[in-house]
């Protein structure tokens, strides 16, 4: 199980970056050396001056990896290993020589090695912008769900509303047609038209559209209809609804007529 986590931990990003910056610690003090020897000056500034060009050096070849400019990357990878063997050059090894060996084996293992690093942490890189990407994209969804939700809901509430409001107010209406038609129900014309005057009646009947007319058998035939107000000449009407009896005295019968000339 820790033999597990072990390797688990040494294929992370984090243990390929904890080696790379070793081997450019590693790597540092040859550069700032050739540096410090070609520039034939001893001291502190000299040797802060030395450090601070190997370093920019160095940090080069991951920096470029990291951007994805990797012909770049390669090139100071190629300087790297030139600035090794000049450091052995210039400490008296001659590396036309069997001799110069080792040297020329840790003067191109370790910047292959930085350069190989770096592009290993940059092969990380993509999938954490990707997971970044991805949990952005989640959230902006998410975001845009709960506020089409909200408009969702609102706009139920508002049908649910005018759903209420347009119920009561047909409860409302039901209520008024119930009170007219049992106020219809109880309404007796014969009974009040027996009770008036002729002049009344006339007039009454006139008010409420009501003609006086024969009893019609069929919508088809042609009457007269009477002529109670002797200042008017009525013409023959056809008769288009004669069934609606709403009061008889004998022989005589009250209708609601729907006439047309």
């Amino acid at each position: 199980m820790i033999d597990n986590r072990i390797l688990s931990l040494l294929r992370t990003p984090t243990a390929i970056l904890v080696v790379l910056v070793i081997a450019l610690c590693a790597q540092i003090p040859h550069a700032a050396d050739v540096f410090r020897l070609i520039a034939g000056h001893g001291g502190v500034l000299p040797s802060i001056h030395s450090y601070l060009f190997a370093v920019a050096l160095e940090l080069a070849v991951l920096l470029f990896v990291v951007q994805h400019r990797h012909v770049e990357s390669y090139i100071f990878a190629v300087v790297s290993v030139a600035m090794n063997l000049s450091y052995y050059h210039l400490a008296g090894i001659d590396l036309l020589s069997v001799i110069a060996l080792p040297s020329w084996l840790v003067s191109v293992a370790l910047p292959v090695a930085i350069a190989r690093y770096s592009h290993a942490v940059a092969e990380v890189q993509p999938e954490h912008d990707e997971s970044e990407r991805l949990r952005s994209e989640i959230e902006r969804l998410r975001t845009e769900s709960e506020q089409a939700t909200r408009q969702l809901h609102s706009q139920l509430n508002e049908v649910q509303s005018r759903l209420d409001a347009e119920t009561k107010r047909n409860k409302e209406l039901r209520r008024q047609m119930d009170e007219t038609e049992q106020r219809l129900r109880a309404f007796e014309p014969d009974k009040i038209l027996s009770r008036l005057t002729d002049t009344t009646r006339a007039a009454v009947l006139e008010l409420m559209d009501i003609v006086r007319t024969q009893r019609v058998e069929s919508p088809a035939q042609f009457v007269q209809v009477s002529d109670w107000n002797k200042s008017k000449a009525y013409p023959t009407w056809q008769v288009a609804e004669a069934s609606n009896l709403i009061w008889k005295n004998g022989d005589e019968s009250y209708h609601a007529v729907e006439v047309t000339s």
